[in-house]
């Protein structure tokens, strides 16, 4: 885009209010589009003065894509909103690309009323057709201005057209435009749209504003009024007098807005004396069925559903039988989860789903089959081995069951069942999908061969060395990693699957001679799409935050490199943790093989200064304490877990404080980066004394030392990496292997270490 004239009169008033100041001539005065804006972000004087309503803006600026666009989201940023959206409405209505689609969404979720909305929505809707925000926005613009009977043909047009292929929030949200048409025109139908928005769609914010619309909450609606702070809306679209519903169906409205924000015992308050079980809505009873566990826990769930059962039918006793099948599980009665599970299973039949379900979220087919071989699992490894190939069939997604398999493995090798292991990774021959689950059997399963812990039949399983070749070809990095070393190979190993890196071969390389890293591989920007070349606007303007907004929500279209570029921009400002999250989106991408500067953007030196302190006063291997501080907190120092722990290391306070007591640290503070990092180093250390290897020291600082030590004793007699996969713990067991891959890249980028010296840092009998 260009910004000709607009530019141009937009520097020189700039330049004048500067000139005014300095009496510098504007004629040697000229800056570049970024660098105005920075001007206007660094000096309060020039945004406090800024005015462009009598600029004429219809020429463009030349000299950056979408500049007026960036300008735009700048002065919004520091709140100039009237001058950014004379900008947005110029870039609207002359630019292109995805700098126009975006200035037109910004300015109709901006705009409340009036012609110009109407207008913003017209012209989105005849520029992007296909788009699912069109139809929204022209629903906005139309009962803004009041024109109730167009916006209810539209809502009509769209729900009964898109309902099965949108979003509950989309659909939600269309109901509740369409509800306000029927309001409007007083369409007899219009309870009947209030009831299927509030029984069938997931609570969201969109019900919050469907109560604000239509229900005032005074003592004449409503039996729950305490502790509330809705404001009355006294249009004539709100049911004031209870004309449309009653009492109780006001109360139930009411509740469905607590299950919005998580209120669950109020919710529940309501939903166990006024449920409209009546009206026969499965998403209702699924949402009703979350609310019990919530509020009550599995046991009286259980109970209230089983009460409930019996006058269920089709899709609602599915919902139910779905909801007890978890329950059970939950609370170990896994004979009766698999039961009602398979039934479940069985009223589902070929359908995939009975709700419309957002993008990237499971099947209700494979969550159910999931739960079931779960609960099979839990009761019996054997008889999931058993019942396996009988659900390979219903299965849409083989990925969504990866850590089944991974539990599946873990119970056989902790109870040393070599043959069931083996019978896995013939199981799994021949099935798309599977490669990485069949990989890791055949990694640990050529782990007890050469162990000498098992002797296959003759002629029933491959030798260990063509199994460690399959579990080098396909498995996840941890598993190539050591299976190329097991191989004496020139190991690729990968930060997440479909990123390769090449390290030297081990043999043949010195502690003190690193061999090159491989040539740079990002694309180059040619190649870059447009969304590309709008996410790296963002950061030409200063606009980082924005910038990794927008890589987020674009991950999918955007390039490595850009994904790269908005990453640094995060570490620069020291936002590491988001710079990662980024960067194992790009780790992702097929066939990508990282250059250095994307490795080390992937494994930084973050608080170089404190972990080097930190380190010298220890006894630690560096890349390991990196590599854990890493895969605790990808380096925020004021992160904290579920559980409770606080930090760089991620310390339990409890622990930290005991700690901290050795080292005579008064009421450490652990969002501190060296203090944190200082306690975890020497708490570390401890354990590592103590059990006198890495892996089971990594075992006891993120599952305790008792439950190590007890590990220890129960998985006595097996190697380091089989005794690493034997942990009753999925947590510990995938921490063990995180931290493995981190310190192998850290010890390779930073300390000179070969990957099998940092592997035998943490497996001590590796070989």
């Amino acid at each position: 885009m260009s910004l000709g004239k607009l530019v141009f009169l937009f520097i020189v008033f700039v330049c004048l209010l500067a000139c005014g100041e300095s009496g510098e001539s504007v004629e040697n005065f000229s800056v570049s589009a970024p660098e105005l804006l920075q001007m206007i972000r660094s000096d309060a004087r020039i945004a406090r003065k800024l005015d462009l309503s009598s600029v004429d803006t219809q020429p463009y600026i030349r000299d950056h894509p979408g500049a007026a666009y960036y300008f735009a989201c700048g002065l919004l940023d520091l709140g100039i909103d009237r001058e950014a959206d004379i900008l947005l409405e110029k870039t609207f209505q002359y630019d292109s690309g995805p700098w126009r689609r975006e200035a037109g969404r910004e300015l109709a979720s901006r705009m409340k009323a009036g012609t110009g909305l109407m207008r913003i929505a017209v012209r989105y809707e005849q520029l992007y057709p296909g788009d699912v925000r069109s139809p929204l926005i022209m629903m906005k613009a139309l009962h803004a201005s009041g024109a109730n009977l167009d916006l209810l043909r539209l809502t009509e047009e769209f729900t009964a057209r898109l309902a099965e292929e949108v979003t509950p929030r989309v659909l939600s949200e269309a109901l509740l435009y369409r509800a306000r048409a029927e309001a409007g025109v007083n369409h007899p139908r219009f309870p009947e749209t209030i009831r299927k928005l509030f029984y069938s769609c997931p609570a969201s914010a969109i019900h919050q504003e469907a109560w604000e619309d239509f229900f005032v909450p005074d003592s004449l609606e409503t039996s729950d009024t305490s502790n509330t702070s809705d404001t009355s809306n006294t249009s004539n679209t709100s049911d004031r007098n209870g004309k449309f519903f009653s009492r109780d169906e006001r109360d139930f409205f009411r509740a469905k807005t607590r299950v919005a924000v998580g209120e669950w015992a109020a919710a529940l308050a309501a939903y166990k004396t006024r449920i409209p079980f009546s009206a026969g809505e499965p998403a209702f009873l699924r949402e009703y069925a979350e609310v019990l566990h919530r509020a009550l826990g599995w046991r009286n769930s259980i109970a209230e559903l089983t009460r409930l059962l019996p006058g269920l039918q089709g899709d609602s006793r599915l919902v139910c039988e779905e909801y007890l099948g978890k329950l059970y599980r939950t609370g170990g009665q896994y004979d009766k989860s698999v039961s009602a599970l398979q039934s479940a299973l069985e009223a589902l039949g070929n359908r995939k789903d009975i709700f419309p379900v957002s993008e990237n979220e499971e099947t209700q087919k494979d969550r159910i089959i999931w739960y079931l071989l779960s609960s099979t699992l839990r009761g019996s490894p054997h008889k999931m081995m058993e019942a396996l190939p009988a659900y390979f069939p219903g299965i849409e997604d083989p990925g969504y069951f990866f850590d089944l398999f991974e539990s599946l493995t873990s119970t056989l090798v902790r109870g040393r069942d070599w043959k069931s292991l083996a019978s896995l990774w013939t199981l799994l021959r021949g099935r798309g999908g599977y490669e990485r689950e069949r990989a890791r059997a055949a990694f640990l399963t050529a782990c007890a061969l050469r162990a000498g812990l098992y002797s296959s039949p003759p002629g029933s399983l491959p030798g260990a060395r063509e199994l460690f070749e399959y579990a080098f070809a396909n498995a996840d990095p941890y598993y190539r990693i050591l299976a190329g070393l097991i191989l004496k190979k020139d190991a690729p190993v990968s930060q997440s699957a479909g990123m390769e890196f090449i390290f030297p071969a081990p043999e043949e390389k010195t502690p003190n001679a690193p061999s090159a890293l491989p040539a740079p591989s990002i694309p180059a920007a040619p190649s870059d799409s447009e969304e590309d070349v709008y996410v790296r606007g963002f950061l030409d303007f200063g606009l980082n935050s924005r910038a990794a907004h927008a890589a987020r929500r674009m991950q999918r279209s955007v390039s490595a490199r850009t994904l790269l570029l908005v990453a640094e921009s995060e570490a620069a400002e020291g936002r590491y943790i988001d710079t990662l999250r980024l960067l194992q989106r790009a780790s992702r991408r097929p066939g990508l093989v990282p250059d250095r500067r994307m490795l080390e953007a992937l494994y930084p030196q973050a608080f170089a200064g404190e972990m080097h302190s930190v380190i010298a006063d220890t006894d630690l291997p560096p890349a390991v304490f990196y590599g854990l501080v890493r895969e605790e907190s990808y380096f925020d120092p004021h992160i904290g877990s579920h559980a409770g722990a606080v930090g760089l290391a991620q310390l339990m306070p409890a622990t930290a404080n005991e700690v901290a007591l050795k080292l005579k640290i008064p009421s450490p503070r652990l969002t501190d980066p060296l203090t944190n990092l200082r306690l975890g180093s020497y708490y570390l250390q401890a354990q590592w004394e103590r059990f006198g290897d890495g892996a089971t020291a990594l075992a006891a600082y993120n599952a305790g030392t008792s439950r190590s030590a007890r590990w220890r004793t129960q998985l006595s007699g097996l190697p380091g990496i089989l005794f690493a996969e034997a942990l009753s713990l999925s947590e510990t067991r995938e921490y063990i292997r995180k931290v493995l891959v981190s310190a192998v890249h850290y010890g390779y980028l930073y300390y000179e270490k070969t990957p099998r010296q940092t592997v035998r840092e943490i497996f001590k009998d590796f070989s």
